[in-house]
């Protein structure tokens, strides 16, 4: 994706791990997705421990899909990550003027918030620290 601020800067998103990118969790979503993903991942688990493993990959993404040979970590992470999408609504920051665009999930537009107060945060979606330890 790549669009225009109102200020004039050019916002891109055509790559992963982008610092002007976030998701956002609406709260009344948050135990769907929780327990959503742990369910799903639940199922997967159980399929592979009972040597069901493909049939389930068929069943719940598609045949195309459990073809492609991937190790397990890999297919963990697409359920999540399929999962994350579907409840998930993306943010994006601008870099010169901090204006908020929120994407509408009624329609594929972009809903946009200006800051009220000086100094603007450029940089409030960056990570704020590399642990991904837990």
């Amino acid at each position: 994706m790549k669009f225009r601020c109102t200020c004039d800067a050019i916002i891109c998103d055509q790559t992963d791990s982008v610092p002007h990118k976030a998701w956002l969790l609406p709260d009344e979503s948050s135990d769907e997705f929780y327990s959503g993903a742990s369910e799903l991942i639940a199922g997967y688990m159980q399929a592979v421990l009972a040597g069901r493993e493909i049939q389930w990959l068929n069943d719940n993404v598609s045949e195309e899909y459990s073809k492609l040979g991937l190790d397990r970590e890999s297919i963990v992470h697409d359920l999540l990550v399929r999962f994350h999408i579907r409840l998930n609504r993306v943010v994006y920051l601008c870099y010169k003027c901090g204006r908020l665009f929120v994407s509408d999930p009624h329609s594929k537009n972009l809903l946009a918030y200006s800051p009220e107060d000086s100094p603007v945060l450029t940089d409030a979606l960056r990570r704020t620290s590399a642990n991904t330890h837990i």
